[in-house]
């Protein structure tokens, strides 16, 4: 019956599970699926747009009072001073981690590029198994750029490649396979999902020469934000602009004003729950 025979015996061994049973596809196939709309937001731009701000305010008063939770990887290791100077009614309901391991090589510290992704792995598995007993309405994924520098370190290492040195076409997709694997099973995760990038990730019309990984991790967002900042002379303004909304196509190429500074007078206004209502 060719691949929906039942599993044999392999000499002593016990039988293999064949998960490609007829039984077994039938299942999948007529499970239902789920059409909840879900954040799958990537957000980019310059270092100090905003672009973490927007991904905490998901949070909101509602939720903590519900004990709902958000998981942080904190890659690049910019959230505790925002969280403890702005969240600091969230700090029971967050959990946040920097998954960057070190080692001693050569009698030196270094980074462990691998233990790293493992970390970040382990940290989506126990996600994907304990997001409802733990109320974890979302996972913030900071450190786009860094993951894939990472990725590239790590794959220099594996082919012994310095890291000013040139690079075999074919080892690229060594760190695009180890990246993108990375931002697949988060994406994949049945919760929402929140990825923080540089403006190297930046997907502009002009800009033909992104690479392939980068214009792969854009395509493959539900929702897209570019934040910009500018300082107008008396005020410092904070902009979210709408890249990309799968759900509110109608909202797309939107400029929100978030965040007013006033330089005189040092009053701020912030409000970004315009931002979260033109992406569902």
């Amino acid at each position: 019956m060719g691949a929906f025979s039942e599993p044999k015996k392999v000499g002593g061994s016990p039988p293999v599970p064949n998960i490609l049973g007829l039984d077994e596809i039938e299942k999948w196939l007529l499970t239902p699926t789920d059409y909840a709309k879900l954040f799958k937001c990537m957000l980019y731009g310059a270092d100090g747009t905003g672009k973490s701000g927007i991904a905490l305010d998901f949070l909101t008063e509602e939720d903590i009072a519900e004990g709902k939770k958000i998981v942080i990887i904190d890659l690049d290791a910019g959230n505790v001073p925002l969280i403890a100077k702005y969240h600091k009614d969230k700090i029971k309901n967050i959990i946040l981690k920097n998954p960057l391991a070190i080692k001693i090589e050569n009698g030196d510290v270094a980074t462990d590029y691998k233990l790293t992704f493992a970390r970040i792995k382990a940290i989506i598995n126990w996600i994907n198994l304990k997001h409802k007993e733990y109320k974890i309405k979302a996972v913030i994924f900071d450190g786009l750029s860094t993951a894939l520098k990472h990725a590239e370190y790590q794959m220099r290492i594996e082919r012994h490649l310095t890291i000013d040195g040139g690079v075999n076409q074919s080892y690229w997709k060594l760190r695009e396979k180890l990246f993108s694997e990375t931002i697949s099973a988060i994406k994949s995760l049945p919760i929402n999902s929140f990825f923080i990038a540089h403006e190297d990730f930046i997907a502009e019309e002009q800009e033909r020469d992104l690479a392939m990984v980068k214009q792969k991790t854009n395509q493959e967002m539900h929702q897209k934000i570019k934040c910009v900042r500018k300082d107008t002379g008396d005020k410092i303004i904070f902009k979210a602009i709408i890249d990309k909304s799968k759900y509110r196509v109608d909202s797309e190429g939107k400029e929100i004003i978030f965040c007013e500074i006033n330089k005189e007078t040092k009053k701020v206004k912030w409000q970004t729950k315009e931002i979260f209502e033109c992406l569902l």
